[in-house]
């Protein structure tokens, strides 16, 4: 069976194994944490993220945030939501979907709302061109 990488997440399993399949790419392991009546997600120090199947986004949007949260954390830990957050995030999503585009964008912080529209990935239609990149693409958002 091909990977699909938009395939539904159900089971801390699939959870693992999508991290595990970013630690190849990153060099940077995590554990999932799988909580079924979590609402929310989150990353811990030390490689944890919390994760499971109510938290009100889709499940892979919130697993490979937090993943990048992890990154962010481990290049710069006393930044949470700056451009370091950010640029993880536009990795990690990029090597996951392809193209950052198909994040769901409109569920993150109004910061980083306000950053993906700016960049050209907020509202960008699936079979649309991506934006060209710009220099502060690969730089500081700021």
């Amino acid at each position: 069976m091909a990977f699909d990488p938009h395939r539904l997440l159900t089971t801390r399993a699939q959870a693992q194994a999508v991290v595990t399949r970013l630690a190849r790419r990153f060099g940077v392991r995590a554990v999932i944490i799988w909580c079924p009546c979590r609402r929310r997600a989150g990353a811990r120090c030390g490689g944890r993220i919390l994760i499971g199947p109510r938290n009100g986004r889709r499940l892979i949007d919130s697993l490979l945030h937090e993943y990048a949260h992890h990154l962010a954390w481990l290049r710069r830990p006393t930044e949470h939501h700056t451009t370091v957050f950010y640029e993880a995030l536009v990795e990690v999503t990029t090597h996951w979907f392809g193209h950052t585009s198909q994040y769901r964008w409109e569920t993150e912080y109004a910061r980083l709302v306000r950053w993906a529209r700016r960049d050209g990935w907020l509202g960008l239609a699936a079979d649309a061109a991506p934006p060209t990149p710009t220099p502060h693409q690969k730089g500081s958002p700021g």
